[in-house]
C-alpha cells in the first residue's frame, strides 16, 4: 500500500517521518521502521510477511499492539489528511501481514 505513494519512494522510514506531522504517529512510525532495517520496506510488516514464511512470529505482537494505537489515533481527532492517509496505509499493510497467521 505505502509503495503507492510517490511521494514516499526511496527510504521509506525517513519519508514517512519528514511527511508526518503528529508527533504521536512520528513515534509510532519510528517502532514500526527503525533505522538500518533490511527486509522489505524496512517496516513491521515486511519482516512479519518473512516470519510467516519462515514460520516465525516474534513481530506478531508488536504488529497487533500498533495497528491498536493507529487505530485510536485516527479517531482522536488530533490528525490532518496527510496523516490520516498515511494512518491507513500502515494499518492495511500491517492488517495484511497478520491476517497470514489466521
Amino acid at each position: 500500500m505505502l509503495g503507492n505513494r510517490s511521494e514516499l519512494t526511496g527510504n521509506t522510514r525517513d519519508k514517512l517521518l519528514s511527511t508526518v506531522q503528529n508527533s504521536d504517529l512520528s513515534k509510532i512510525v519510528n517502532e514500526l521502521y527503525r533505522p538500518g532495517a533490511t527486509v522489505g520496506d524496512g517496516g513491521t510488516a515486511s519482516i512479519l510477511v518473512q516470519e510467516f514464511n519462515s514460520g516465525t512470529s516474534k513481530y506478531l505482537i508488536k504488529a497487533t499492539e500498533r495497528v491498536k494505537q493507529l487505530k485510536s489515533l485516527s479517531t482522536s481527532g488530533k490528525l490532518g489528511l496527510k496523516d490520516l492517509d498515511v494512518v491507513d496505509a500502515l494499518i492495511n499493510d500491517l492488517e495484511y501481514a497478520i491476517s497470514l497467521f489466521k
